[in-house]
C-alpha cells in the first residue's frame, strides 16, 4: 500500500516520499484502521520535525490522527467492540501512522463517530488539545490564557469554549482578516502582534487579566517575546513550531530573572497520563463538542497523497481557510 513515508526529520518537510509499505498488523489490545481521511494537526508538525516526545526513527510513515473504519482486531473486549465501527483514533505511530490505507491504532485510543461529517469528526483533534490545554492552565492556577496563530482551526475553537469554562482568552493575530474571524466568533481580547504598541499592551492585559499561562504555535522569536511580557513566573507551552526556525529565548532574562518557563504539549503525551474511565469522559466531551461545533469547521481542501507530500509546508500554513484533510484513495 501506498504512504507519505518520512525519510528524515527536517523543519521544512523536504524529505517526504511516497514509498509501498506493508500492511501494519494490530496485537492485543489493538485494532487495525482503513483510513477513510487523515488531518494535519500541530503534533504532525512536531513529529515531522522531531520534536515529538515519543522518539521516532525514519524511515517511518506519517500522521498522527484519522478517521477510519475498524476492520480488524489484535485481541481483547474493547477490540471487538470497535470492529466494524467509525472511528476518530490516534495512531500507534511507532507502528506507522495515518497518511496511508491501514494504520494500527491503540483500542482505548479510538472512539466511534457514526456519520458525522469528516472535517468535523477530525476536529475532535483540536477538540483534546484544547480540552487538555485547559486543564494543564487551570492546575497552574491561570485566569487567563495567551495563544498566538489564534484565528486558525485550534484557535477558534480555544476562544469559543475557554469562555464557557470562565477563562479568558487573549488572542495574538497578525491580519485584519484574522480579527474579523474571531470578533464574529465573540472574542474578547484581540491583539495584533503587527501593531506598535503590540508588547506594550500585551503586557498590561496579561497582568490585568493574570495571564499566567500561554501557547505558542509559531516559534521562533514569539516564545521569548511571550516571556518578556506576561507576569513573573508564567509557563509557556510550545503546541508546535510552524515557522520552522529556531526558537530564540534569552536565557538570562526569560528564564532567570522572570523565572518563567518553557515547555511541550502534546495531546497524546496529556492522555496517555489519564486514567481510562477518565480518558473514555474526555473522548466523550469531545465528541458532543465536535457535534455542536459542526458548522464552524470549514473545509479548506481535500488532497491526496501525493498532493499532501508535494504541499505539505504550504498545507501546514494559512490555517485560517479551514481543515486540510488527506484521502488515501484519492
Amino acid at each position: 500500500m501506498k504512504a507519505i513515508v518520512i525519510t528524515e526529520f527536517d523543519e521544512n518537510f523536504k524529505h517526504l516520499e511516497i514509498q509501498d509499505v506493508s500492511e501494519p498488523k494490530p496485537e492485543k489490545n489493538e485494532v487495525l484502521v482503513e483510513v477513510e481521511t487523515s488531518s494535519l494537526s500541530q503534533a504532525d508538525s512536531l513529529i515531522l520535525r522531531n520534536s515529538y516526545i515519543k522518539a521516532l526513527q525514519p524511515p517511518t510513515v506519517a500522521g498522527l490522527f484519522g478517521i477510519g473504519n475498524v476492520v480488524e482486531c489484535g485481541g481483547g473486549v474493547m477490540g471487538k467492540f470497535l470492529k466494524g465501527k467509525r472511528v476518530f483514533f490516534e495512531a500507534n505511530i511507532k507502528k506507522g501512522g495515518t497518511w496511508t490505507k491501514y494504520a494500527v491504532a491503540k483500542a482505548d485510543m479510538c472512539f466511534p463517530v457514526g456519520d458525522i461529517a469528516a472535517q468535523d469528526g477530525l476536529s475532535i483533534g483540536n477538540i483534546l488539545t484544547a480540552i487538555g490545554m485547559l486543564d494543564v492552565a487551570k492546575k497552574i492556577g491561570a485566569k487567563s490564557v495567551v495563544m498566538n496563530a489564534a484565528a486558525g482551526s485550534l484557535g477558534r475553537f480555544v476562544n469559543l469554549y475557554f469562555p464557557q469554562q470562565k477563562m479568558n482568552v487573549i488572542s495574538i493575530i497578525r491580519s485584519q482578516k484574522q480579527r474579523e474571524i474571531l470578533e464574529n466568533l465573540g472574542a474578547k481580547y484581540i491583539l495584533n502582534q503587527s501593531d506598535e504598541d503590540f508588547e506594550n499592551r500585551l503586557s498590561q492585559l496579561s497582568e490585568k487579566l493574570g495571564a499566567n499561562v500561554a501557547f505558542d504555535s509559531v516559534g521562533s522569536f514569539l516564545p521569548g517575546l511571550l516571556m518578556r511580557n506576561l507576569p513573573k513566573f508564567s509557563t509557556i507551552f510550545s503546541l508546535g513550531n510552524l515557522s520552522g526556525q529556531n526558537v530564540v529565548i534569552d536565557p538570562t532574562q526569560d528564564l532567570m530573572v522572570k523565572m518563567q518557563k518553557f515547555q511541550p504539549f502534546v495531546i497524546p503525551e496529556w492522555l496517555d497520563q489519564q486514567s481510562l474511565p477518565k480518558r473514555l469522559l474526555i473522548l466523550t466531551k469531545a465528541r458532543k463538542l465536535a457535534d455542536s461545533m459542526g458548522e464552524k469547521n470549514s473545509l479548506r481542501c481535500v488532497v491526496s497523497l501525493e498532493e499532501a507530500a508535494e504541499q505539505l509546508k504550504n498545507l501546514f500554513t494559512n490555517t485560517t481557510e479551514g481543515v486540510v484533510l488527506i484521502d488515501p484513495k484519492k
